[in-house]
């Protein structure tokens, strides 16, 4: 993403995209909160089928507010919802 100046710190941060959500983390965590995908979906202000996709493993680009929605309705921290190789230096 370019910054064109008329950008702010949090419109590139919630743009920014997470490789490596953990969607077995989120669907254990949405199972136990007793929520189905589209409670989860719908708090969080999202599609249902980005929850599927998230869970299944194949959306491989969710973005940090997607993230942190996530982890805000499932009351963990967004960190715990990430795979434990995410970052890690190759």
């Amino acid at each position: 993403m370019q910054y064109n100046g008329s950008m702010n710190a949090t419109v590139l941060q919630s743009q920014a995209k997470v490789t490596g959500m953990n969607g077995a983390v989120v669907q254990a965590r949405r199972v136990a909160l007793k929520l189905s995908r589209q409670q989860l979906a719908d708090a969080c202000g999202i599609a249902m089928t980005t929850i599927y996709r998230i869970e299944m493993g194949t959306h491989p680009n969710a973005s940090v507010d997607t993230l942190c929605r996530i982890a805000r309705v499932l009351q963990v921290p967004p960190c715990d919802l990430l795979l434990p190789d995410c970052g890690a230096a190759a």
